[in-house]
């Protein structure tokens, strides 16, 4: 029996705060994968409530293995979804408050499998084609959100898959460069620099305009910017600075952005 279940017992269909963890599988095509639910006949992602004592990772996992039979290799957070939008009323009359955290998934094994008693099928959906009515209703802000991610070209690149490539560019010329540590990553600030300045050379030889519009000049200056994010990265190796520690860094600094130059 669940710990929400468990509480039912007590407070019977009175609003209960549900802190779940959630996974939206993304495959290599950039499909959602989504399962139309047994309650309502609506379309989701696989997600459910975290138990006493457990890591909220694990029950995003539990609840893929589950629902979708699925095994994530890896999780990138995406969001939490927490608003009165979020909230809702089961077919059953429980009600709830969802504090909701959700993973994107596009590393993950196994076969799609619904779990008869919760999902009544499964299918991948294109972004464009994915009916928001259709979709059960606390998770809609979410659904929303991966979509308008989805077609920004969000599916294409990540802080992650970034590590990972320089890592495996370490650990091949690991006898030809310098080792990857703390006390060498000023060295690759310093060759960012250097490589920022290569950008701004494009930019001051050709002017702005033609940078940004002339293909091969538009191909030279994404190309050096690539090479200012491999030092940027090297450095992150460097000092051991990861994926989320970078993202709530960055998202932390935003929020006080926001309201630091009031208008």
């Amino acid at each position: 029996m669940s710990y929400i279940m468990d509480l039912r017992k007590f407070v019977g269909h009175s609003p209960l705060l549900q802190c779940a963890g959630s996974v939206i599988i993304i495959n290599e095509k950039g499909q959602l994968l989504l399962g139309r639910r047994t309650d309502n006949h609506l379309w989701g992602y696989s997600g459910g409530s975290v138990e006493i004592g457990e890591e909220i990772e694990a029950c995003a996992r539990r609840e893929l293995k589950e629902e979708m039979g699925l095994t994530a290799e890896e999780l990138e957070f995406f969001c939490v979804n927490s608003s009165p939008e979020a909230d809702y009323v089961y077919p059953n009359g429980d009600q709830v408050s969802n504090v909701e955290i959700v993973y994107l998934c596009r590393k993950y094994t196994g076969v799609p499998a619904p779990q008869p008693e919760e999902i009544e099928e499964l299918r991948f959906f294109d972004p464009g084609e994915i009916d928001i009515e259709q979709i059960s209703p606390p998770i809609r802000p979410v659904v929303r959100q991966c979509i308008a991610y989805l077609s920004a070209g969000g599916d294409s690149f990540s802080v992650r898959e970034m590590l990972d490539m320089q890592g495996t560019l370490q650990e091949r010329y690991k006898n030809r460069w310098e080792t990857i540590d703390a006390e060498h990553g000023k060295n690759k600030l310093l060759w960012m620099v250097g490589e920022i300045g290569e950008v701004i050379d494009i930019v001051k030889k050709n002017g702005d305009q033609a940078a940004a519009a002339d293909p091969a000049l538009r191909s030279h200056l994404v190309e050096e910017m690539a090479d200012v994010l491999m030092f940027y990265t090297d450095a992150l190796l460097c000092w051991g600075i990861s994926p989320r520690e970078l993202a709530e860094s960055y998202r932390q600094k935003f929020h006080r952005n926001m309201t630091r130059w009031e208008p």
